[in-house]
């Protein structure tokens, strides 16, 4: 009996020394950078959200994670948004708060609930370890959101390049679109703004193409929202292939008549590519792919490829690997690129918009 009353005692005192441990972490506040006292947010706004998270339980050694969710809702539905997990690099001492900065870009989402209040809620949770309160993990608090602050100029820049792929070589036989993105940052621009479109091919220094356009903006384009720049469907075939593994540069430029932009310095974007060759890697195929979103459907006549969905800040939101002519996804309103594949190439690419 004694040494059973032994193996007994030492059970319990491992079973308590295991449960020593609480874990309980709590979002505890949230707020824009600059102003932790803030209760209205602007409608473009695009800028740093501070975290603050507070450990009420036990250290938490270095190397676990915290994975952070950021929740709203959209048309009565409520959307969560994982904005990653952070790996401590320092263990998280009890009865201690950690701040931490997140870059968020709010406009496709406030820029709806203009002079309306608008909840958010953020979660904090611990994958691997066992929390003994979840009813502190999530954080709402409701913004009135406000109308973007007028600087009294106009400011269109570029921003980035989403077609042709800039980790990939430039096809020598491409057919496609030319596209790249950019971004209102400065006041709302008034409808019927003439804008200049301009994207230029050059090698070594020499202008080998150019595909200039006009247009027209049909509505105000409000502060902070993203724009398009894209060009006709281009065969470039027969200059390309003049230009099998060499160096060319696309550049696109954007220009105004009938307003100042307050900075030009961002109207301008060049990527270089490496032409591919004929022993290398083939380009885009010439087939009639048509896209399009409707009835909550991803559509696709004759597809060829793995869709990939991008929002205008180049996150890549969706991937399917299968080929199939429709795909069900809830998309909510904005603009999305359409990136389609055929063994690592891009063979279609196509603007989606939902309203």
């Amino acid at each position: 009996m004694k040494k059973l009353y032994t193996l007994a005692s030492a059970l319990l005192l491992a079973f308590t020394t295991l449960n020593a441990q609480q874990y309980d972490i709590a979002m505890t506040d949230f707020y824009p950078v600059g102003d932790s006292l803030a209760q209205s947010l602007p409608s473009n706004y695009a800028d740093t959200i501070m975290l603050e998270i507070t450990n009420f339980g036990s250290t938490i050694a270095a190397g676990n994670t915290i994975e952070i969710i950021f929740s709203f809702e959209i048309n009565n539905q409520v959307q969560n948004l994982s904005l990653g997990s952070l790996v401590l690099p320092d263990s998280f001492a009890s009865s201690t708060t950690a701040i931490i900065p997140s870059l968020v870009d709010w406009y496709s989402i406030l820029s709806n609930f203009q002079g309306q209040n608008y909840e958010f809620c953020f979660t904090a949770s611990l994958p691997n370890l066992i929390d003994i309160n979840l009813a502190n993990n999530q954080l709402c608090k409701t913004f009135s959101i406000t109308a973007p602050p007028t600087t009294g100029s106009t400011d269109l820049g570029l921003v980035g390049i989403l077609n042709p792929d800039t980790t990939q070589e430039l096809p020598y036989n491409f057919y496609d679109t030319i596209v790249f993105f950019g971004n209102n940052f400065e006041d709302p621009l008034a409808p019927q703004q003439a804008l200049n479109i301009e994207f230029t091919l050059t090698h070594n220094g020499s202008q080998i193409a150019s595909f200039p356009y006009q247009l027209q903006t049909g509505q105000t384009v409000p502060s902070g929202a993203p724009l398009l720049f894209t060009s006709d469907l281009l065969d470039l075939s027969s200059l390309l292939s003049n230009f099998q593994g060499q160096q060319v540069t696309i550049c696109c430029e954007i220009s105004q008549t009938s307003f100042t932009d307050s900075d030009s310095t961002n109207n301008k974007l060049c990527y270089t590519y490496t032409v591919s060759s004929m022993t290398s890697v083939d380009g885009p195929i010439k087939k009639a792919i048509e896209s399009a979103y409707y009835n909550q459907q991803l559509n696709i006549k004759n597809n060829q490829g793995s869709p990939s969905l991008y929002n205008l800040m180049g996150q890549k939101i969706y991937q399917e690997n299968t080929i199939k002519s429709a795909y069900d996804i809830n998309l909510k309103k904005g603009i999305y690129i359409l990136n389609i594949e055929l063994e690592g190439k891009i063979i279609h690419n196509n603007k989606i918009s939902v309203q």
